[in-house]
């Protein structure tokens, strides 16, 4: 028998609308550069529109109904982005990837229930972690094998927030102006940054998730503090999965038809 979908008034847990915000924070925006991305032209303004409302239709779909269907086309389409993307930047290192996390996160709770047969509150979220702690682990281990000590120099990380430094509003520039001339403070902070990251593999364990949760949040605070990389989309899934839930309570468990 098919499982049927939750009605439209089923209120869903704030964590499963705080990650539906999550992956609209990084879908709206995508959408609407996509037209222009694929014609390389002015006036694609509507077009994109029209794609980054879809996106958020497919969301709340998947969000209110727990429509797999829905969620499983928000997923393509973001790959289609991400396909535009990397053809338009032509070899240009600074894509971003900051739906990397919350795509993951989500393609982990679409698959869990197929392959468990069944639907499962507390294993959709136990794979949503598995998907963020896989995510956070490569990201610090990119760094080490990408830069190695190098990453720990006082001037790899001073730089990088020197030249951000120039753009930013008054206060932010004299913070990034102050951390960049302080050799110690910039060796301080990378190191910082790769333990946390790093620990991204202790999210594995249910004890440890609210400490390395918190210092990731605070991360991702910093690097937007000191080089402008809001990552928004990152931290709400860390507290959604952290303090909230992504279905809803008592959780269904009937078999998937």
């Amino acid at each position: 028998m098919a499982l049927s979908l939750p009605a439209w008034g089923a209120r869903p847990p704030w964590g499963r609308v705080a990650f539906a915000l999550a992956l609209c924070l990084e879908a709206v925006p995508k959408a609407i550069d996509m037209p222009e991305l694929l014609r390389h032209a002015e006036g694609s303004g509507a077009l994109g529109l029209a794609l980054a409302l879809g996106l958020v239709a497919l969301t709340s779909r998947w969000c209110w109904r727990e429509d797999d269907r829905a969620g499983w086309a928000v997923v393509v389409l973001f790959g289609v982005a991400w396909i535009i993307e990397r053809m338009s930047a032509e070899g240009h290192q600074g894509v971003r990837h900051g739906s990397l996390l919350p795509v993951s996160a989500l393609i982990a709770t679409l698959v869990t229930p197929r392959l468990i047969g069944r639907r499962s509150a507390e294993l959709t979220q136990e794979a949503a972690w598995g998907a963020v702690a896989a995510v956070y682990t490569l990201a610090g281990l990119s760094k080490v094998l990408g830069s190695g000590l190098g990453w720990f120099a006082p001037s790899n990380l001073g730089l990088l927030i020197l030249e951000r430094a120039a753009d930013a509003p008054e206060p932010l520039m004299r913070l990034r102006l102050a951390v960049a001339g302080s050799p110690a403070l910039c060796v301080a902070l990378a190191a910082g940054a790769l333990i946390a990251e790093l620990g991204g593999v202790l999210l594995l364990w249910p004890r440890a998730r609210p400490f390395v949760a918190l210092a990731l949040v605070f991360t991702h605070v910093g690097i937007a503090a000191l080089m402008g990389y809001v990552y928004a989309s990152w931290a709400i899934v860390l507290i959604t999965l952290t303090w909230g839930r992504l279905a809803r309570d008592p959780a269904p468990e009937a078999p998937l038809g």
